[in-house]
């Protein structure tokens, strides 16, 4: 799922793009545009996009900030809502997202956006598992734990402290529920290795609830920790490895994490196909091509050299450290000692 926060930044380069786009379609239609046509446009819009969730109501005086910027006027970042405000500014100006920010893949890569609709997360859903009968190890990384090593209730949880719109939630309780099953209940019978690379700090942030954990109760944070201790150490025929690296204590990490900086994920099926999701947007870029398989696994790989936990053993007692960092109270629900079992 991608990391949603409520709020980014966004860099001056790319807010002028949308400052001079915004301006061009006042100034440049069939007509001439005014500034109250594009807010009336951009409040028709948001309502139909986003119907009953939170997106910034426009005003001119936004309108006016847009068009000092594109004529030459400094100003400071601006904040805005992940997305929302930007996908109905391009829909009002009539391009893609990428477009009007700037940053079309050029490499060939080809997108996919579950949200756009529920044929898309099938689409995903299958393209993760069309190379699965030839691989041998599935290399990723993640800011998150994979929803297919997530509980179910911590999973749920997660994506409705990121997600306003209960279709999105939805759609992706969906594919993690099918991977999940998919990856647990083979068991012993699938031939591939899972390897999923952590930062340190990621799982500590789930430990400790910054951020969009801030929203999981304390319980389901504990559950889910443990939980995973369990799988990669009670259950070695899920062939499920985790791999942590400690970017806390240590800067080796941080030439690789600086060239991470634009995904919250990436997954390597060996060299046959990669999927990485970009952190601004959301969506979801993969390749069959061996440019760019080639060059994402030898990064995953990398990765793994990295890490500081590797034996199973040390890696379950760091996840149980973790544990143990969340709120006692989270220890009275016995919950916190389950672990999911393959069917």
């Amino acid at each position: 799922m991608p990391t949603v926060a409520a709020y980014v930044e966004i860099p001056q380069s790319q807010l002028r793009r949308v400052a001079e786009q915004v301006l061009r379609w006042i100034e440049n239609g069939d007509r001439k545009r005014t500034a109250t046509d594009f807010v009336n446009r951009y409040n028709k819009l948001k309502s139909r996009m986003f119907p009953g969730e939170v997106v910034p109501h426009m005003h001119r005086w936004r309108v006016g900030q847009f068009k000092n910027l594109a004529r030459g006027s400094p100003s400071r970042n601006v904040r805005v809502p992940y997305c929302r405000e930007i996908r109905v500014i391009a829909a009002v100006i009539g391009m893609p997202v990428e477009a009007l920010l700037g940053i079309e893949d050029p490499t060939g890569r080809s997108r996919l956006d579950v949200m756009e609709g529920p044929q898309h997360a099938a689409t995903l859903v299958g393209l993760m598992g069309k190379f699965q009968p030839e691989t041998q190890e599935l290399i990723a990384w993640a800011e998150f734990v994979p929803c297919s090593l997530e509980t179910p209730a911590f999973m749920h949880a997660h994506h409705e402290a990121l997600f306003v719109n209960p279709g999105d939630v939805m759609t992706w309780d969906g594919i993690g529920n099918t991977r999940r099953s998919e990856l647990l209940a083979a068991g012993s019978r699938r031939a591939w290795t899972m390897t999923q690379i952590n930062f340190l700090s990621d799982l500590r942030r789930i430990a400790d609830g910054e951020k969009e954990y801030d929203a999981v109760q304390p319980i389901l944070r504990k559950e889910c920790l443990l939980n995973l201790a369990g799988l990669i150490i009670k259950n070695p025929e899920l062939k499920i490895r985790l791999l942590v690296i400690d970017d806390i204590n240590s800067e080796k990490a941080m030439p690789i994490k600086s060239d991470l900086a634009e995904y919250d994920s990436v997954i390597t099926w060996d060299r046959h196909l990669m999927i990485v999701r970009d952190r601004l947007l959301g969506v979801n870029y993969y390749s069959e091509k061996p440019r760019h398989t080639g060059y994402w696994r030898g990064m995953m790989e990398e990765l793994m050299s990295l890490a500081t936990y590797k034996n199973p053993t040390d890696v379950h007692d760091l996840l149980r450290a973790l544990a143990a960092r969340v709120p006692e109270d989270a220890a009275e629900n016995p919950a916190s000692n389950r672990v999911m079992r393959v069917s």
